[in-house]
């Protein structure tokens, strides 16, 4: 299983990749060649970067980054080898426009770069995207039953993870439920009662960056509905449910059903608005 942070650090380093990308389709609209070449030729690096935080790995050195890139996902096979051309050819242009006198760039160079970039991305997203979804529910897993023990007021970051996942990706309450690696060692008391000092514990947490850090209300509340079937005793999980993401709630799949009131799993445990 790749490990969550490994996967938000991947993310992080994509949107790097995006920035790039626009800013090098800016600066050819606006003539600035040798720019947006450079621009291009980063676009590729930080996507080689978003596939290698799913090992947890980086390098100072461009060279470290690329070598390890092709030894590690193109010559495995994970990636298309025409992927290999285009390292090279964005590596060699930007070093030729960054830093040779009197280099001439042409614009259909540039066009070629962008191109080279768009297609290299677009395999990096498809790539991490199912990474991500395979290893959703093992996430899901993982953070459920250490919500449900004692550790939890200590831990917020567990609750954070659960709630970004909530966020990303629908789940069928079946394929989480039956998993073989599904457990849950504890009973949420921890989590359910001492919601208070969980909230504490969340706002000095220096694990989550406050730019990026949720409102404690709004976590929990989400975090308590997503968690809900998992809490409830067996004779409330005979409908067939899919967590949908824009409502934040557990639906039935049986159309004549609708939406799970939240009121049920509250009455089955008290839990704390």
């Amino acid at each position: 299983m790749v490990d969550y942070e490994a996967l938000e650090l991947s993310r992080y380093r994509l949107s790097q990749a995006k920035d790039c990308l626009r800013a090098a389709e800016n600066n050819l609209a606006s003539e600035l060649y040798k720019d947006s070449l450079n621009r291009s030729y980063y676009c590729i690096f930080h996507s080689m970067r978003a596939v290698l935080a799913l090992d947890m790995f980086d390098s100072k050195k461009h060279s470290g980054i690329i070598a390890n890139f092709r030894q590690k996902y193109i010559k495995t096979g994970v990636f298309n080898p025409t992927l290999s051309d285009i390292i090279g050819s964005a590596f060699e242009v930007r070093n030729n426009s960054d830093y040779e006198d009197f280099y001439v760039v042409a614009k259909e160079d540039v066009d070629q770069q962008i191109n080279n970039a768009k297609e290299f991305m677009s395999e990096v997203v498809v790539y991490i995207d199912s990474v991500a979804a395979t290893n959703s529910v093992s996430i899901v897993i993982d953070k459920l039953d250490a919500i449900s023990k004692a550790k939890v007021v200590g831990r917020p970051k567990d609750l954070y993870d659960l709630y970004v996942v909530s966020l990303l990706y629908e789940f069928e309450f079946i394929e989480i439920h039956n998993h073989p690696d599904f457990k849950i060692s504890g009973d949420f008391e921890n989590f359910i009662e001492d919601w208070e000092k969980i909230a504490e514990a969340y706002k000095v947490s220096d694990i989550i960056a406050k730019g990026i850090r949720p409102d404690f209300d709004d976590l929990y509340i989400r975090v308590k509905e997503f968690a809900s079937p998992f809490i409830v005793s067996e004779e409330l999980l005979t409908q067939n449910l899919k967590w949908n993401i824009e409502k934040g709630a557990w639906v039935s799949n049986e159309k004549s059903s609708g939406l799970i009131p939240s009121n049920v799993f509250a009455d089955k445990r008290k839990v704390k608005e």
